[in-house]
């Protein structure tokens, strides 16, 4: 493994690398950022005393050559292919100057604010009452009905940052605690399980492939030797998990684990709950069985899933520098997302890049148009930058381990994204719908059905929620074959897939989630799923 390059070298390579069905509610809310959200009834102004909660994003330095050293990290041709910074080094350089982050600190406690920072001097968290933050802000605090979620607090107003710090930083996200994703998996029913003629078991007891049945028909990297080891992954899922369910699940299908499972709670987090803990079970379930050497990370926050546990959890991931691959199992209409959140998660993410950590997150179960309620547009986090998006097909898997056919089931999330512009890497590609906004997936991954065990009962449970973690245990893997992390996964499989083509993918052909899917890329199964121990030798 090379050492880490020194932040003189650092700069000479950047500066000759590359250049440049609810009650109607009664009025409509609109947040920071402008967006419209029609699921929430205002009940007027809520009790100053009432504790609020928000995430302030501070603007790195140099970001131009941040930017610049992140495509060379992707380009082969680069002398900073895959040279990804230590903690440290991103501080130095490209994290936020710490008299600046002691600024806003004491700007917040000024104002009334309990504050908590981070220790990538990335974002700082702050709490204090709403007429701290309407004070503060400019902001209006109002007790709310959110449909299904009941009575909670938001900002209906536009918020201002005080001058002393608005130039020091670049996002607010907070200031509600309004539900602002769900999770993706659904739950289905027991399915008939024909004889496994195998030593390793392919079914769970009642049916759904179990992770051997995964490995053997995507050929993931783990069939010849690469189980993680040394490497680790993380889930940033609202629930935590229980170890207990992990080792009954390794245990039937004869796994024996190596690595370890740290539960890492952000904002208070949140207890394991066999109502609340699914999708979180099924993500560690995923890659704690197919990558058995690898350590797996739950970082776990508050219910409400709100942008700025969200947020937060990114963060603390990125700024823990501990895991290769980020999975993300839920999402929300983009049309929904406020640019706020965007801007703060598009930062982080970028730091992750900058030190080789790749986010993957899925498409959503809702076919073309996602979780968006008029058919267009795409889902949040998937579509966003610095994310692999991972959409999802049935595949047939034979007695012997085989992957026999495979389709884009009718769920899995695809199509153009209304809001953000055509990624370099897909420009000029052959099959994409929109050619100048985004075009999701980028790759699918197993949809259903998975076998699954939460709190001693057996099952089944599928959706682009188990293709997400899925993907991330194959990036493990093959950052063990090259000892190396492989950081923004995006440019490198579309780098892999034109130079390799179906060599390194299986092109799925049939199957229509509102756009049919053809021979070569399409917005139905993006490039297709894996054939995953060739395309980790590619990479």
């Amino acid at each position: 493994m090379k050492s880490p390059i020194s932040i003189g070298a650092l700069l000479v390579l950047i500066a000759g690398a590359m250049v440049p069905a609810a009650a109607a509610p009664q009025k409509t809310l609109t947040f920071v950022d402008g967006v419209a959200r029609t699921d929430v009834r205002d009940l007027g102004q809520a009790d100053i005393r009432t504790p609020v909660s928000f995430t302030l994003t501070l603007r790195y330095r140099h970001e131009a050559e941040l930017d610049r050293l992140v495509e060379a990290q992707s380009d082969p041709a680069s002398p900073l292919f895959r040279r990804f910074l230590t903690n440290r080094q991103f501080n130095d350089y490209f994290a936020p100057a710490e008299q600046d982050y002691a600024r806003v600190i004491a700007s917040l406690t000024r104002a009334g604010f309990s504050v908590e920072g981070s220790d990538n001097r990335t974002i700082v968290r702050g709490m204090g009452t709403a007429l701290a933050a309407e004070r503060y802000f400019g902001a209006q605090i109002h007790r709310v009905a959110q449909a299904g979620y009941g009575v909670r607090y938001a900002n209906v107003g536009r918020t201002v940052i005080p001058s002393d710090v608005a130039g020091m930083t670049s996002a607010l996200v907070g200031l509600d605690n309004l539900h602002a994703a769900t999770a993706d998996h659904f739950i289905g029913g027991n399915l008939a399980v024909g004889p496994d003629s195998l030593p390793n078991v392919l079914h769970g007891p009642k049916g759904g492939y179990g992770p051997f049945a995964v490995a053997q028909a995507y050929d993931y990297p783990v069939q010849h030797g690469f189980d993680g080891t040394g490497h680790a992954a993380a889930v940033a899922i609202d629930y935590d998990t229980s170890d207990a369910d992990l080792t009954a699940f390794t245990a039937y299908f004869q796994i024996t684990r190596t690595g370890s499972v740290f539960h890492v709670p952000v904002d208070g987090g949140q207890a394991y709950n066999p109502s609340g803990s699914v999708e979180s079970t099924l993500d560690v379930e995923t890659i704690a069985s197919l990558d058995p050497g690898a350590d797996v990370y739950v970082y776990n926050f508050g219910a409400a899933f709100t942008f700025k546990e969200i947020s937060d959890a990114y963060n603390q991931a990125v700024s823990d520098d501990k895991v290769d691959e980020v999975s993300s199992s839920f999402g929300l209409c983009e049309d929904s997302s406020p640019s706020s959140f965007n801007n703060t998660v598009n930062a982080i993410t970028k730091q992750g890049a900058a030190k080789g950590i790749g986010f993957n997150a899925s498409t959503g179960d809702f076919g073309r148009g996602g979780k968006c309620s008029d058919g267009t547009g795409q889902d949040v986090p998937a579509s966003l930058h610095y994310f692999i998006s991972v959409g999802g097909a049935d595949p047939t898997i034979d007695a012997n381990g085989n992957l026999t056919s495979e389709h884009e089931d009718s769920g899995s999330g695809g199509g153009p994204s209304d809001i953000f512009p055509i990624p370099k890497y897909q420009v000029g590609l052959a099959g994409i719908f929109s050619m100048t906004k985004r075009n999701l997936p980028d790759v699918s991954g197993p949809y259903n059905p998975d076998a699954f065990y939460i709190n001693g009962q057996w099952g089944t449970i599928g959706g682009t929620s188990w293709a997400s973690p899925a993907t991330a245990a194959f990036i493990v893997e093959a950052n063990q074959m090259d000892n190396k992390r492989l950081g923004f996964p995006n440019p490198k499989f579309y780098k892999a897939f034109k130079k390799k083509g179906y060599n390194d993918f299986n092109d799925v052909t049939t199957g229509n989630n509102g756009i049919a899917c053809t021979t070569g890329y399409d917005d139905c199964s993006g490039i297709g799923t894996l054939r995953a121990f060739n395309l980790g030798k590619t990479l």
